[in-house]
């Protein structure tokens, strides 16, 4: 609170910043308040955690095998003629 403004109270704002002069109690203020909304927030239907994503599921592919290309990307068949 600054000295300039009266102390909050009935009728009186908690917090008052004026655009472009806010004092460091006021950026302080609202700071905590900011990140106290964001913390309380729900998380997403689903989700494991609301600040964290859902875990990977396993992997296609397994240790010691070569490395095969999806068919989209293959040129295996792209210059066959079929007659």
């Amino acid at each position: 609170m600054t000295s300039r403004m009266p102390p909050a109270g009935p009728g009186r704002p908690l917090l008052r910043v004026v655009r472009g002069r806010p004092g460091p109690d006021e950026l302080a203020a609202a700071t905590v308040a900011l990140l106290a909304v964001l913390r309380t927030r729900p998380a997403p239907p689903g989700a494991a955690h609301p600040h964290r994503p859902a875990p990977a599921g396993p992997s296609p592919y397994t240790p010691g095998t070569r490395y095969r290309a999806p068919g989209a990307w293959t040129a295996r068949h792209r210059f066959t003629h079929h007659d």
